[in-house]
């Protein structure tokens, strides 16, 4: 697996860089902004237990907070392909605020502690803009694939008991993002503003694994 990512990771950069080359026809855009995740991208594990490492109390039950709002990095490039389609690819990095996954044991409801997680998504995306108003501002549709990096981080100091999850986890899914965009001309670059709906776990999820999605709204510029 970790083979295949370094692979498609090398085969999308070398796939960049030959459409880079291409200057005449291309732009290169830098985008931020918040990222607002559905309620399923809370669960950090596809199950409300946990194993532990202790020979008497061998599963706690975990309790998953509401996940908070995060913030998300996009870099493009992209190919003009007609007067009003653009292809374009591009890397993105979203990230979410830190969670306090409380523990406590299924016999008595006692408290056991906590896990601290952090979230993070990688994004290789592939898509196309289609302009559907061009003039002294443009509005474009927006459609894209997307192959997700999916990594948890765990803290376990502070639960009671020893537990036997692993200090970092990490999935790959395929996905899609449908949005709008708004585009306005400047003196040497444009303005951005994009909202995209993209659903991270399309294909490839594990049984009993809920759909998770989630809303990106950035703004950037494109040189």
């Amino acid at each position: 697996m970790q083979r295949t990512k370094h692979l498609l990771f090398i085969l999308f950069t070398v796939f960049l860089l030959s459409v880079s080359g291409l200057s005449s026809k291309t732009n290169f855009s830098v985008l931020g902004g918040i990222t607002l995740p559905s309620n399923s991208l809370k669960n950090i594990f596809d199950s409300n237990q946990i194993p532990t490492q202790d020979t008497v109390t061998t599963i706690l039950n975990i309790n998953y907070p509401d996940i908070g709002t995060g913030y998300s990095i996009s870099a493009k490039l992209s190919l003009n392909l007609s007067e009003n389609a653009v292809f374009w690819g591009g890397f993105s990095l979203i990230r979410f605020a830190k969670q306090e996954n409380r523990l406590n044991k299924p016999s008595d409801n006692s408290d056991k502690g906590f896990i601290e997680s952090i979230t993070t998504i990688y994004p290789l995306n592939a898509g196309i803009n289609y302009y559907l108003y061009d003039g002294s501002f443009s509005l474009y549709g927006i459609g894209n694939l997307s192959y997700n990096f999916i990594n948890r981080a765990f803290n376990t100091d502070h639960s009671k008991i020893s537990l036997g999850i692993p200090v970092n986890s990490s999935d790959n899914r395929l996905g899609y993002g449908l949005g709008a965009g708004f585009e306005y001309p400047l003196r040497n670059v444009s303005l951005l503003i994009e909202g995209t709906y993209n659903q991270i776990n399309y294909i490839g999820a594990n049984s009993g694994e809920e759909s998770k999605s989630l809303m990106n709204v950035q703004i950037g510029v494109k040189f």
